[in-house]
């Protein structure tokens, strides 16, 4: 009775474990699918934003891209103002523009042509002012269409016809 006892217990255990496995790993691939584009406007140019807005999306970030192109990007929103936000460039692979913007929508503070991160512990890209949202687009986007502080960001309705 003692060995069928102890045979039971491993499989409970054993059961346990790839049920946290498996919750773990369905936690992860519904955040994933959750990723959402939105389409904006910014200083009269149209841009397509990937949301990321959970924690397991603002940490991927762009990491890995090899390749953004022109007028998109990435919007990663939080729950509320934060003082001092910061970004770093871990893993990433092509120079970003990074624009912090208040709950207004509004540009706080822009940082532009931010390198890729060649060695740990990679540098971090602080808004010394209150943000809520920032928007990750190319390298030289802010220069090339002349955004400054006190613009707005405006979000475009979806155009009912084109679905």
């Amino acid at each position: 009775m003692g060995i069928l006892k102890k045979t039971f217990i491993e499989l409970i255990v054993v059961l346990a474990v790839l049920l946290v496995i498996i919750l773990a790993l369905n936690y992860f691939i519904d955040e994933e699918e959750s990723l959402r584009i939105i389409n904006a406007q910014l200083v009269d140019q149209e841009i397509t934003l990937e949301v990321a807005d959970n924690s397991f999306l603002q940490s991927i970030g762009l990491s890995g891209r090899e390749y953004l192109e022109e007028n998109h990007g990435m919007i990663f929103v939080y729950d509320e103002e934060i003082e001092e936000l910061s970004f770093w460039m871990k893993d990433a692979l092509i120079s970003l523009d990074i624009i912090f913007f208040n709950s207004d929508f509004e540009v706080v503070h822009i940082i532009e042509s931010v390198p890729i991160c060649e060695q740990d512990p990679c540098p971090t890209y602080t808004s010394p002012k209150k943000a809520q949202y920032v928007i990750e687009l190319n390298a030289g986007w802010v220069e090339r269409h002349d955004l400054e502080q006190g613009d707005i960001l405006k979000f475009k309705a979806l155009d009912q016809s084109d679905s």
